[in-house]
């Protein structure tokens, strides 16, 4: 017989309870031990619930349910009038919601409002409850988004690129992790990365602003490839302007230009650009050395950077004018005669740098054939040249000059400072610019033949118009001399004009025959190419490289569609790399000073090319371009004309030096540059030395020998 447990009181009234009464869903979460006995939730709570102290499944502990974050994590739920609780309970749960507890990271991040309220922190009180019941109504942030005073993403990650790397919210590392690893909170990087006062200096319109300087340089000036506020230019601070003013300062030039700033209110020290007159006097500088004021150069910066080694004066010992003008042109060389010592060639350079160009490498295959011809060869520098520093600049050229460093002798002669200079009365000498072709001359006066060679590699006339140095070439080229020209074109041209008088000269004249370096691969390699380059020789501080006028005309050709978008720009022989803007969003990308085996092997890589000469010298990257297989507008002058250029390479493609002309030059420069067979037979077919070795020759080796037997008066 079954025993009824419940009394008939009791079960009349299992039924028909509401929710606000009886919530049973809520019930089944809250106490899931109800189904052991059989039950439902009603009668359970009404038979056993009750009296253990359970509610009726309509009030959860705070710990099991948050009625008000989950309202707010699930806003929908809000907007349908639902009770909160009622909902998570028949079916919430059920949805994988969450139980108003555990909000996800994207609506609160409960380490990130506790680290940007410290008062809530130090209170103990749950972050989450607490923004929900008070935070959001008291205006205070999820967590989220920190203010900039307590974080700043952008900083973070460059201060950290590992977190920038790795693609982690930065205000949730640096709280969870970075903080406690001693990582900055973004607000203060290093000086390396970024010098705040320095930036604020070289910007006076972010210094005017107020704006915060790191801030700004993150968020827009970096864009605007502005400086991170280590590297002042000229205008603002002269580093080695600086060091000479304060010869106590020590350090690279960040060091200095830190310095400068942290003392330049307290001291009131000068930027390195306007030095006192008692260390450097500008008209004085200029008045002594007529090829400074000439050029048009700066005479503090020239002072600084060339003129204090080369032994020029500060500009404020004018009795030494007339000993010191000029830069060597009429200097006083002692010469003593010692015939003890072996007879040499002297060959009288100005200076010698690692990154030579194709003149001074010339006189250096000069030495180099000198020396193959059983020669003593004696260098004897104008400035303060440093013989190791000068030997090491030697051994960097390449095998061939490398390999004569160790059997050169080489002399400085300061030719400000009364040099004195022992010679063989059967010695040699020879000049290589202008302004060294005096000091050969008193040399050679001293000397059995008293005529000196004289290497010509260009009309420097050109470099100096109308000035006291162009007088000082004509007369370098009125001497009695032994001219020896480094190209037929040239030769051409001095005997035409008859300049110094060389048509009476024309026995001694030689023709050298400087070579060219170029580098041309096999077809196959030739005619592997994937982009369309140009590049731009651009030297702007020789002007008879015409660097601004080809600008303009590259500029112009850009505008007239010359080139199309498939062209990349680039140039060589800039002072230093970079990137200048060019229209059309195009950059011209100067490249670094390379080796010679660099130049020559990036040659081929060109397919059109522009240089521009504006003397007779053809300069000689033209034709290291057109024997690479590259298309290379130039221009004529005189009797360096268009036919006499195509005769050297039909790569070369020259017109008068007008902008029209050079225009229609560069537009069929562009135009033939996809006919990869007829630049590579035109490189081929080109007609110029293409090595040392066939540029002195016999005939060479005969005219040294028959000067250096002669006592020519």
């Amino acid at each position: 017989m079954k025993i009824n447990l419940y009394p008939k009181y009791l079960l009349r009234s299992l039924f028909a309870k509401d929710k606000n009464s009886f919530f049973s869903a809520g019930y089944k979460l809250l106490y899931p031990e109800y189904g052991r006995h059989g039950m439902t939730p009603w009668q359970h709570y009404v038979v056993d619930g009750k009296r253990k102290g359970f509610c009726n499944g309509n009030s959860p502990s705070d710990d099991f349910f948050f009625r008000e974050g989950y309202e707010l994590e699930y806003p929908d739920v809000k907007e349908s009038g639902d009770d909160a609780w009622h909902h998570y309970a028949e079916s919430g749960h059920k949805e994988g919601r969450d139980n108003g507890l555990h909000p996800n990271g994207d609506l609160f991040f409960p380490e990130g409002y506790l680290t940007m309220y410290p008062d809530i922190a130090k209170s103990g009180i749950d972050p989450w409850r607490h923004y929900v019941l008070h935070g959001k109504a008291e205006g205070r942030d999820n967590g989220l988004h920190p203010n900039g005073d307590l974080f700043f993403p952008e900083g973070y990650l460059a201060m950290y690129p590992d977190i920038a790397k790795s693609g982690i919210d930065p205000w949730r590392h640096y709280v969870l992790y970075g903080k406690a690893e001693g990582r900055d909170n973004g607000l203060h990087p290093n000086g390396n990365l970024f010098f705040p006062e320095g930036y604020l200096a070289m910007y006076p319109d972010i210094a005017k602003s107020g704006v915060d300087p790191w801030r700004h340089y993150l968020e827009h000036g970096k864009k605007e490839c502005r400086d991170n506020g280590n590297h002042p230019p000229y205008e603002v601070f002269f580093t080695e302007g600086y060091r000479l003013e304060y010869p106590g300062s020590k350090g690279d030039a960040v060091d200095l230009w830190r310095e400068y700033i942290s003392k330049r209110d307290s001291e009131g020290r000068d930027n390195g650009l306007h030095p006192s007159k008692d260390l450097f006097f500008a008209d004085g500088y200029l008045a002594m050395y007529t090829d400074v004021a000439d050029a048009k150069l700066d005479p503090w910066r020239h002072y600084v950077l060339n003129g204090k080694k080369e032994g020029r004066d500060n500009g404020n010992h004018t009795d030494k004018f007339i000993q010191n003008a000029m830069w060597g042109c009429f200097s006083n060389v002692t010469v003593k005669v010692d015939n003890s010592r072996p007879v040499c060639v002297n060959i009288v350079m100005p200076e010698l740098y690692k990154h030579a160009s194709a003149g001074p490498l010339s006189i250096m295959y000069f030495a180099r054939f000198l020396l193959q011809n059983n020669y003593n060869v004696r260098l004897l520098m104008l400035t303060d040249t440093d013989i190791k520093v000068l030997k090491d600049a030697l051994r960097y050229q390449n095998d061939d000059i490398s390999e004569i460093s160790g059997r050169l002798e080489v002399e400085s002669l300061q030719i400000q400072k009364d040099p004195e200079v022992v010679v063989n009365e059967r010695d040699m000498s020879v000049a290589t610019l202008f302004n060294t072709a005096n000091t050969a001359n008193l040399i050679q006066r001293k000397c059995r033949n008293k005529k000196f060679i004289y290497f010509i590699q260009d009309d420097e006339r050109e470099f100096f118009p109308a000035s006291s140095l162009r007088a000082a070439v004509e007369q370098s080229y009125a001497y009695d001399c032994y001219p020896i020209f480094s190209t037929k074109i040239l030769q051409d041209f001095f005997l035409s004009e008859d300049v110094g008088r060389m048509k009476s000269k024309h026995a001694k004249v030689m023709w050298q025959g400087c070579p060219a370096n170029y580098h041309l691969p096999s077809f196959e390699k030739f005619s592997q190419r994937t982009k369309k380059k140009f590049v731009f020789y651009a030297r702007p501080n020789n002007p008879r490289n015409c660097y601004g006028f080809a600008f303009i005309l590259l500029i112009e050709a850009i505008n007239r569609k010359v080139f199309d978008d498939s062209w990349e720009f680039y140039g060589i022989g800039f002072p230093k790399s970079c990137d200048l803007k060019l229209p059309g969003g195009k950059n011209l990308h100067m490249l670094p000073n390379m080796s010679l085996e660099e130049y020559k092997e990036s040659l081929s890589t060109y397919d059109v090319a522009l240089s521009l000469m504006s003397t007779p010298h053809p300069s000689m990257p033209p034709v290291d371009f057109a024997l690479s297989g590259c298309l290379v507008v130039t221009n004529t002058y005189k009797n360096k004309t268009e036919k006499v250029l195509s005769e050297v390479s039909k790569n070369i493609i020259s017109a008068p030096l007008l902008f029209d002309p050079l225009m229609k030059a560069l537009e069929k420069a562009v135009s033939l540059s996809g006919d990869l067979d007829l630049r590579y037979k035109n490189a081929k077919s080109s007609y110029w030395p293409k090595s040392w070795d066939s540029a002195f020759d016999r005939t060479h080796a005969d005219w040294i020998k028959n000067i250096m037997e002669s006592d020519d008066e």
